[in-house]
């Protein structure tokens, strides 16, 4: 659209939904107003503006007036004026007769059918009910983006409902979830009665017994007591794990964070980081990453992030960037050929980081020759 853009249904005093009618009728009435014949007595700076008004109504109804010219002013007068108006679907989910502890996954997608907006937000109960993941399912914009859920009830026989709330700017919508657990399965005891023999039967012979020994030759043989079995059995557990403890490699003995520090390059590049710098300096471990994208013309450094030594878990660095409205959750870690691993997962900068559990891209780094 041309810069000299205006508002024609207001113009014409008209809604955005009128019909060919209403639009035609709205027109004749304004140019009855400004008829040069109807303001023959009024001075000639009048008679002006009226002509000029006159011109702009004419523009507003050739546009108007025409189907296809009309379809494509609607667009854009819909990404100046109008609202943005979220929609979720599905907008309701019911889990049913759900066991304790049980995971139940789903997905709902966000899209705008309305104006443009600035801020997309989305509540996390992180309840019973929490969001794991979400991403876009265009390239051009985070907007339609699929959300996906978990729901888990605790006990038996309850029913559990939240409410996830989608805004756009002001207009907000919101996701029902529903979660109903089984009810506590009943125990019965169950009692089997003999039935009594009613056919003949033979009993043979028995043999005649020996003689019993004196009561000074009778011997009592008792079993191991359940308490001696327990402490021998303790005993033999704690030997088993004393020595496995002796014998397994201990994974933090192993791990040597200096191993980190140098400058790393990137050997498939998908998300365009090119280089990960990573510097020890006492307690300190710092990670810089430099990117690379098509449309821009060199390298510049995209995030930076310092953590203490003492957060390394299992020897992997995890840690957040933000860029623009994005974000990226990471984890770097080191493999045993030596290469360093990066792995990311993007997320809209207003939502809560997540976990890089379901990672979006993997990336493999070497460390480059006179590096530490």
């Amino acid at each position: 659209m041309k810069e000299d853009w205006e508002d024609y249904y207001e113009l014409l005093g008209i809604s955005p939904d009128s019909g060919a009618e209403e639009i035609k009728k709205a027109y004749r009435d304004a140019c009855l107003i400004y008829h040069p014949d109807r303001l023959m007595n009024t001075p000639e700076s009048t008679r002006r503006r009226a002509e000029e008004e006159l011109k702009r109504i004419n523009r507003a109804y050739g546009i108007l007036g025409n189907p296809q010219e009309r379809q494509e002013y609607h667009a854009e007068w819909i990404r100046r004026k109008a609202k943005p108006k979220p929609v979720v679907d599905p907008d309701h989910f019911y889990f049913k007769d759900v066991k304790p502890r049980e995971i139940k996954v789903a997905s709902f997608v966000v899209k705008n059918v309305g104006g443009s907006y600035e801020r997309l937000f989305i509540s996390n109960p992180d309840s019973w009910v929490r969001l794991i993941h979400y991403s876009s399912l265009t390239d051009s914009d985070e907007l339609p983006l699929q959300v996906d859920v978990e729901a888990e009830g605790e006990d038996w026989g309850k029913s559990y409902s939240e409410y996830i709330r989608v805004k756009l700017d002001e207009e907000e919508t919101q996701v029902k979830v529903e979660l109903q657990t089984k009810p506590e399965p009943v125990r019965e005891n169950i009692r089997v009665w003999a039935r009594p023999s009613t056919g003949a039967t033979y009993t043979a012979p028995s043999a005649p017994s020996p003689p019993s020994p004196p009561a000074s030759q009778v011997s009592v043989r008792r079993g191991m007591s359940a308490w001696a079995k327990w402490v021998i059995g303790m005993a033999v557990l704690g030997l088993i794990a004393g020595l496995a403890v002796q014998l397994w490699p201990s994974s933090m003995e192993s791990f040597n964070v200096n191993d980190f520090s140098g400058t790393w390059l990137n050997q498939n590049s998908q998300t365009g980081i090119t280089h990960a710098f990573i510097e020890v300096n006492g307690n300190d471990i710092s990670v810089s990453l430099m990117a690379q994208k098509p449309y821009w013309e060199e390298n510049i450094w995209w995030g930076e992030h310092t953590t203490d030594i003492s957060n390394i878990n299992d020897g992997v660095i995890a840690f957040s960037m933000n860029y623009g409205t994005y974000g990226r959750s990471c984890k770097v870690s080191l493999l045993n050929d030596g290469r360093l691993k990066l792995c990311t997962q993007q997320y809209p900068i207003l939502m809560t980081p997540p976990a890089c559990e379901s990672q979006d891209f993997v990336e493999y780094f070497v460390k480059t020759s006179g590096t530490s």
